[in-house]
């Protein structure tokens, strides 16, 4: 049921997860196997089948024969492309700053 809420057993005053509902957000591919409320075993096994990796990853090399490459994929890996460009230009420029604040 989407309204369970499963109570804490133990209230404790320091913790770092004391055993209530936490929330799970996914998108893009795969992201429609988390929905409602699922065991915490169950979040780990998904991961693991949307990111190909471990058992079970035979539909990722079926993906590539099924689904050829559009424009808008071709477009949407340039963009990732361009902005891990930009992220390594950025984290380089920030460790050049360090560096030098420290002399």
């Amino acid at each position: 049921s989407k309204n369970f809420f499963q109570d804490v057993l133990v209230p404790l005053s320091d913790e770092t997860h004391g055993g209530e509902d936490v929330p799970i957000y996914a998108t893009g591919p795969m992201a429609h196997l988390f929905r409602g409320v699922v065991e915490q075993s169950y979040v780990a096994h998904v991961m693991a089948y949307a990111a190909c990796i471990g058992r079970n990853k035979q539909h990722c090399q079926r993906i590539g024969e099924r689904l050829p490459l559009t424009a808008a994929d071709e477009n949407s890996a340039s963009r990732v492309q361009h902005s891990l460009s930009l992220l390594f230009i950025i984290m380089f420029q920030l460790a050049v700053v360090i560096v030098f604040s420290r002399h």
